[in-house]
């Protein structure tokens, strides 16, 4: 797993922890909702993508900067603050690049919480 991959699933286990939190619901496979957005991410058009890689690469680096510790070695607590704290950034690309993972993730959610509930 590279980098970007690493921060893609750093930022879905975020929202997805915050979902459990909010529907006290708890996933049982959580890297099926980051395949899902991966590769959502991977389909986007290159104009879309782009954006999406370099806002998440500017959200790694602006981690160092707000709790001095880089995105992938917090605690899934101070992840999902950190998320929470871009989500109503001033910077509207940050708000939209965590509005297209936390799309996704809801999506994916729903879904999987629909068919576990069948079953």
């Amino acid at each position: 797993m590279n980098k970007l991959q690493m921060l893609i699933s750093a930022v879905v286990y975020a929202l997805c922890f915050q979902y459990e939190e909010q529907t006290k619901y708890k996933l049982k496979d959580k890297n099926n909702i980051y395949r899902f957005v991966s590769k959502q991410l991977n389909q986007s058009p290159t104009h879309i993508k782009f954006v999406i890689i370099v806002t998440t690469w500017i959200m790694y680096f602006l981690s160092f900067l707000s709790l001095y510790s880089g995105m992938l070695k917090m605690s899934a607590i101070q992840r999902s603050y950190f998320i929470g704290k871009q989500k109503n950034s001033i910077l509207m690309p940050m708000q939209k690049c965590i509005q297209f993972y936390e799309s996704l993730v809801i999506i994916r959610f729903m879904q999987i919480v629909e068919i576990e509930a069948n079953v």
